[in-house]
């Protein structure tokens, strides 16, 4: 638009100049009409004129260079960082296998407070051999009156298999109730069942229930030792020296059915008595006794001397049970 409102005065000022020319013309010898040619010719020539003098006001477009060619990618460096396993190799020492439930199986209906022995049946399926020092170990979930850790009832190779009971208590409310034990090595480290070692194993019972929310057929409870009740006649003694004094530890072993129980005593001056053997004929309780006396083969190596003794249930629990501790003075 612009353009054009330049050449438009320039048009017009050819115009008036030749209208001009023809107002002086002489009438006596008047000047021939300029023809239409020569005028487009006039304008043309001025149209392009002007035009070249627009073109030169106007400012040059810069030329753009042209494309450079994009350089091929480099290759990346290579990664000489050393890469980190998702999975971290799991120590094959301390690794157990869940074989089964030797007695309650999961999902066991039992009355409210009923007394009764869990065992787990568990493989060594790691490198290390457990010793009485391992343990098993309640970590979560309803304790059921038991006993927080128990150990082992003896040495258990790589390949073996070992029973491991727990007395307990049902509740004495109405319900289903979960209990979770996992092993403990002698360092301390907690370890369990499966590929990585790391599945606790579990007691699950419902207590009072005419629909247990388990499928699991209750099965009849299997003949165990459920309860040993240890005393002794003096915990804490004070003799002259040599002391010479007789100590008589006693253990009320109950059963909840008819059954042989074999047993030994273990002392903690390392003593381990023979295995022997009581027939129950029924549900119920025997008394055993073991006497120790002390100083009959020399003075002892502390004063005042610290003791124990224990018995050991071995068929059909397999299992410790509480020791009965006492203490002899010598003057």
């Amino acid at each position: 638009m612009k353009k054009y409102r330049v050449l438009l005065p320039a048009f017009l000022m050819v115009t008036m100049l030749l209208s001009s020319c023809g107002l002086f013309v002489s009438a006596e010898a008047p000047s021939p009409t300029p023809s239409i040619d020569l005028i487009s010719t006039v304008v043309l020539q001025t149209l392009s004129a002007q035009s070249t003098q627009i073109a030169l006001e106007q400012p040059t477009e810069a030329q753009l260079p042209a494309d450079t060619p994009v350089p091929a990618d480099t290759a990346a460096p290579a990664d000489t960082s050393t890469s980190v396993p998702n999975n971290p190799q799991v120590s094959t020492c301390d690794i157990g296998s869940f074989v089964t439930d030797v007695t309650i199986p999961d999902g066991t209906v039992l009355p409210a407070g009923a007394a009764f022995v869990k065992t787990w049946r568990i493989l060594n399926s790691g490198t290390c051999t457990w010793d009485t020092n391992y343990q098993l170990v309640f970590t979560s979930g309803s304790l059921l009156s038991a006993a927080s850790a128990v150990n082992l009832p003896g040495a258990v190779a790589p390949g073996q298999s070992v029973d491991i009971s727990v007395n307990m208590v049902a509740p004495t409310a109405h319900g289903t109730f979960k209990g979770f034990w996992m092993l403990r090595n002698d360092s301390g480290s907690m370890f369990g069942v499966g590929a990585n070692g790391n599945v606790p194993v579990s007691v699950v019972i419902v207590v009072g229930s005419t629909n247990p929310i388990f499928t699991l057929t209750p099965q009849p409870t299997s003949f165990a030792v459920t309860h040993v009740g240890m005393s002794i006649n003096n915990s804490s003694a004070n003799v002259n020296c040599p002391p010479e004094h007789k100590f008589t530890i006693t253990a009320n072993i109950e059963s909840n059915s008819a059954g042989e129980v074999s047993y030994f005593w273990k002392l903690s001056n390392g003593t381990k008595t023979s295995e022997k053997t009581i027939n129950f004929t029924d549900a119920g309780t025997t008394s055993v006794a073991l006497s120790w006396i002390l100083g009959s083969k020399g003075a002892e190596n502390s004063n005042p001397f610290h003791g124990w003794a224990r018995i050991y249930i071995d068929n059909p629990n397999h299992q410790f049970f509480g020791k009965q501790n006492f203490t002899l003075t010598c003057h």
